[in-house]
């Protein structure tokens, strides 16, 4: 019914039992893993309006306070008018069927291991605090985090030829599909390819395997965009996220 690769995560909370997951086998899809967990709401092209008031509805039964949606850009200009939405960020979707050959930085692509562990931890803080509302994550949960990673096999790193970490990125794969994630590189170690160099081989990689590579990035980070095309992504679709915040 709907375009499981640009709404990856539909299927995921589909599958979690605790979710919340409403359809209407035809218009929508409403989903959300859990209590203050955004929202992902897939649309028909032409969505009527009876049904956007549907779905809004559905929304305010389960609301909290404050909720956060990700939808396509035609849905969310039909909710504007009729919420007061803030902190809106479009999102653009990427896939790649076909991989373009570029010239790599010096320097390989490697999983990490417990050793680059600190490193690594700083470089999630570091991210959280560039690329996500800022929630002030601590050390100890950096590193927890880091572990969650280290434990799966989803895991790069690109190593500059002395062998120093100067780029990372993680995926999930589910029914066949990548999304990459979590793509950082430290501002001291940007403009010099290693975020290319790592995805267009983390995503050769993918596609050896017979998985197909996706993605999910900020409409305004232009500059990662431009390196994404180069390695052989195409631009399908604008989704937007933004928030709602209904009186206590």
């Amino acid at each position: 019914m709907y375009d499981k690769k640009r709404f990856f995560f539909l299927p995921i909370i589909r599958d979690n039992k605790n979710s919340l997951y409403i359809t209407d086998d035809k218009n929508y899809i409403i989903a959300r893993d859990e209590i203050n967990s955004p929202y992902w709401i897939w649309t028909i092209d032409n969505i009527s309006k009876d049904k956007v008031k549907e779905i809004m509805d559905i929304i305010k039964d389960n609301k909290t306070e404050t909720i956060t949606i990700n939808c396509r850009e035609r849905l969310y200009a039909e909710i504007k008018k009729i919420e007061k939405t803030s902190d809106v960020l479009k999102i653009n979707y990427l896939e790649c069927n076909k991989l373009n050959t570029i010239k790599l930085s010096n320097g390989f692509m490697d999983k990490p291991n417990y050793s680059d562990k600190t490193l690594l931890a700083h470089f999630w803080q570091d991210y959280s605090k560039e690329l996500t509302k800022p929630d002030n994550i601590s050390f100890i949960d950096s590193l927890n985090e880091i572990d969650n990673w280290l434990e799966d096999n989803n895991f790069y790193v690109w190593r500059e030829k002395t062998g120093k970490i100067v780029c990372m990125a993680n995926y999930w794969e589910y029914n066949g599909i990548a999304k990459i994630s979590y793509v950082y590189t430290p501002k001291n170690q940007r403009k010099k390819g290693y975020c290319q160099s790592l995805i267009h081989e983390l995503t050769k990689l993918l596609l050896e395997r017979n998985i197909e590579p996706m993605l999910y990035t900020d409409s305004s980070n232009i500059s990662a965009i431009e390196a994404y095309k180069k390695i052989g992504y195409e631009l399908k679709e604008t989704l937007v996220r933004f928030d709602i915040t209904y009186a206590s």
